[in-house]
């Protein structure tokens, strides 16, 4: 297991190590200052090593934040693993990823 990291960027943040299960609350709590005051918020998930279903309803809450706070979210750099769990969960369509 690698170490998990939320990095602030220009744009938003990223993400880097395992977004699973046991990483998914604290990414949460991590995050929720950096929406406040965006009216679009980009998430890079191109260091992202490992994910299960919990990382992609990490991504869901994200974009029900998104919503709350008048924020557009966008996902960058989503990992192959991450789009075949949401293709396979039928939620690719809801789950913008540039």
């Amino acid at each position: 297991m690698s170490e998990t990291v939320l990095r602030q960027t220009e744009t938003g943040f990223g993400v880097s190590g395992d977004m699973r299960f046991s990483t998914v609350t604290g990414l949460l709590n991590e995050s929720l200052a950096m929406f406040e005051g965006r009216q679009m918020l980009e998430v890079d998930l191109g260091a992202v090593d490992r994910v299960d279903s919990a990382g992609l309803a990490l991504l869901i809450e994200w974009m029900r934040r998104g919503m709350k706070n008048n924020t557009e979210v966008q996902f960058v750099s989503m990992p192959d693993q991450m789009k075949e769990i949401a293709r396979m969960s039928g939620l690719a369509t809801i789950l913008r990823s540039v």
